[in-house]
């Protein structure tokens, strides 16, 4: 019989598999770019078997998927702390929204996140994901950065 510590023991190692392969998948997409993403690369890079890799993503495009979703993810928590800020104390809120863009459009992320985008065709899961999460991502910063902000389109 297999007690609830194991069985919370595999799901964590599942779950650290899962992110090992998730960093080294970034990692080889920040080095070599979409088009240059192998599998068997991302495995040897996360120190597993391909058949290991294979349990986790059963193609290149989910693993892709899911870097996109964990990217897009970590930038928006960037944002919300940046909207978080205490306005108050901010001199200049267009200033503090053009540092928070800055460190956006300069990030690691965002150059990942622009060559899949550059690579993959439209009407693909890939594509389709990309264009959705930007979608959505772009909305939700404007929705945190709006009401900061000042001027006729806020009234």
């Amino acid at each position: 019989m297999v007690t609830n510590r194991a069985k919370n023991l595999r799901t964590e190692q599942k779950e650290m598999t899962r992110e090992h392969i998730l960093v080294a998948a970034t990692k080889l997409l920040g080095q070599n770019g979409y088009a240059a993403l192998r599998v068997a690369a991302v495995a040897k890079e996360a120190g597993v078997s391909l058949g290991g890799f294979l349990h986790h993503f059963p193609s290149k495009e989910s693993l892709v998927v899911a870097v996109l979703e964990q990217l897009s993810a970590k930038v928006m928590h960037l944002v919300e702390l940046d909207a978080a800020q205490d306005k108050h104390e901010v001199d200049d809120i267009l200033l503090l929204i053009a540092k928070s863009a800055q460190r956006f459009y300069g990030s690691p992320e965002f150059l990942i996140y622009l060559d899949i985008f550059l690579s993959v065709r439209h009407h693909t899961l890939v594509g389709d994901t990309a264009i959705a999460l930007t979608t959505s991502q772009r909305s939700a910063t404007e929705a945190l950065w709006l009401p900061t902000c000042d001027g006729p389109w806020n009234r």
